[in-house]
């Protein structure tokens, strides 16, 4: 799956806490950086890795975690995907059962629902002269 040389850049990764630079990875193999380029490529490519062209940073992918025998690590932008889904969960439940804002959500769809609700429990906006 992954090549001697991918394995080791995959422990250098996982060293610096799934994501590094590749200033970090030159430091700890003697490659030159336009070969090390191609390989990130590569690996990129075969989803080992997300590499990132501009700040020429690199994270391990799913497939890399699975290269390297474990499971797949959370980094921060997972983590925010879930504590936003959790949040908008609660936001959800509140709104249920009544205790939720009255403040736009950000989130189209939620706002829509609202004003349906809001519709179908004061009727018609003509008949009220809204």
């Amino acid at each position: 799956m992954a090549t001697p040389d991918e394995r080791i850049i995959l422990e250098i990764i996982e060293e610096e806490g799934g994501e590094c630079t590749e200033g970090k990875i030159l430091q700890e193999m003697p490659l030159r950086r336009d070969y090390l380029r191609v390989i990130l490529q590569s690996m990129g490519f075969r989803d080992l890795i997300d590499y990132m062209m501009n700040p020429r940073r690199c994270r391990i992918a799913n497939r890399g975690w699975q290269a390297l025998g474990k499971s797949p690590q959370y980094g921060p932008v997972e983590r925010w995907m879930a504590d936003y889904n959790r949040r908008m969960e609660e936001s959800r439940k509140k709104e249920e059962k009544g205790e939720g804002e009255t403040e736009a959500s950000g989130d189209f769809y939620t706002d829509y629902v609202r004003e349906m609700r809001e519709k179908e429990e004061y009727g018609n906006e003509e008949e009220y002269g809204t």
